[in-house]
């Protein structure tokens, strides 16, 4: 049998699709949850949940995202050679960035759909959607594949890592200095 051939049913998983899982394991949790605690009134209850939510996420999170963005280099060089390594890092780099940001995002998502506040979550992701093909295809021109790279960075920064934090802790009247510390 060659060596690429997997049994039925194997697929192959990149480390960014193994820890995006893992985040959408650990967040579908939240949402059946944030419904118990929202139908009992405790909004105190739901500040906790979000923020033990995002402490978990990030701590799931950080250790990959820093890995690929510490190691993404060396391996690029050795396995593509130094000059698509230096095309590509930048790129790694942003987009290990936006995956953080989603990570901010992820609890507060799950709390808002337990909140049954989803459709703000909803447009909200609709219009970074909008944002992110627009400026993305504005700065490929400009920039090439780093200028889509930031075409999905920044906006995913405002709306995921900024607004959607922010609203939600609006929400449950929580400081958003101590959302983000």
């Amino acid at each position: 049998t060659p060596y690429d051939e997997r049994p039925r049913g194997m697929t192959q998983e990149s480390i960014a699709d193994q820890l995006r899982n893992a985040m959408f394991t650990v967040a579908m949790l939240y949402a059946p949850l944030a419904a118990q605690i929202n139908a009992l009134q405790d909004r105190a209850g739901l500040a906790r949940l979000l923020g033990r939510g995002t402490r978990l996420a990030m701590l799931l999170c950080l250790p990959g995202v820093l890995a690929m963005a510490a190691i993404g280099r060396p391996f690029l060089r050795f396995w593509l050679g130094s000059d698509y390594a230096a095309r590509s890092t930048p790129v790694l780099v942003l987009l290990c960035l936006s995956g953080t940001a989603y990570v901010l995002a992820l609890t507060c998502n799950q709390v808002l759909t337990g909140m049954n506040r989803h459709r703000l979550s909803a447009r909200r992701s609709l219009a970074e959607a909008a944002a992110n093909l627009g400026l993305s295809a504005v700065l490929a021109w400009r920039m090439g594949e780093v200028g889509v790279a930031w075409g999905t960075f920044v906006p995913a920064c405002i709306c995921e890592a900024v607004l959607l934090p922010v609203y939600t802790c609006r929400l449950l009247e929580v400081p958003w200095e101590a959302y983000y510390r």
